[in-house]
């Protein structure tokens, strides 16, 4: 078999892209307007999809129609250059950047399909919370000011939120 065309294969291949791009069936479904049944069909080997819905599969996980209708079992452990190279940084950092990787990576999944100017409100709300948390921190060690003059500069900043 060429390994082209096979249902089996190309279900096996959304199964793995909806794994690691962290989907379900419905958020698929739902962001794609493919019906259920058929999105399950497809996942489950019983029919193949349309080329305009391998297509649109493709380009909503960023990769090439070849990557889900290709059997690429023998290379589905290779690591890319580029992910090699991510994984050597990620094992330089610490525990606390590790944690703050994970964390901005959140943050750049729920910009996924934003459009700019929502971008940048959401943005806005990240940064709006951490000053509030900064300015938390500081109005907590208030009490340990020496100088009044600082008491006065961080009561400003709290009542400017």
């Amino acid at each position: 078999m060429s390994g082209l065309g096979n249902k089996e294969i190309i279900a096996r291949n959304i199964r793995k892209y909806m794994e690691l791009n962290n989907k379900t069936r419905n958020d698929i479904c739902s962001e794609l307007g493919v019906s259920y049944s058929t999105f399950t069909d497809w996942v489950n080997g019983n029919i193949y999809p349309r080329i305009d819905k391998i297509e649109m599969l493709a380009k909503y996980f960023g990769i090439e129609k070849a990557d889900l209708i290709e059997d690429k079992k023998d290379q589905s452990d290779s690591v890319s250059q580029d992910e090699q190279d991510l994984l050597a940084i990620y094992r330089t950092l610490s525990n606390d950047d590790k944690k703050m990787l994970k964390r901005l990576t959140t943050y750049l999944n729920a910009f996924n399909g934003m459009t700019k100017k929502a971008a940048c409100e959401y943005l806005n709300q990240l940064m709006n919370l951490q000053k509030a948390h900064d300015l938390e921190l500081r109005a907590a060690h208030n009490d340990f000011a020496d100088d009044e003059e600082e008491q006065k500069l961080i009561q400003k900043d709290i009542d400017e939120l």
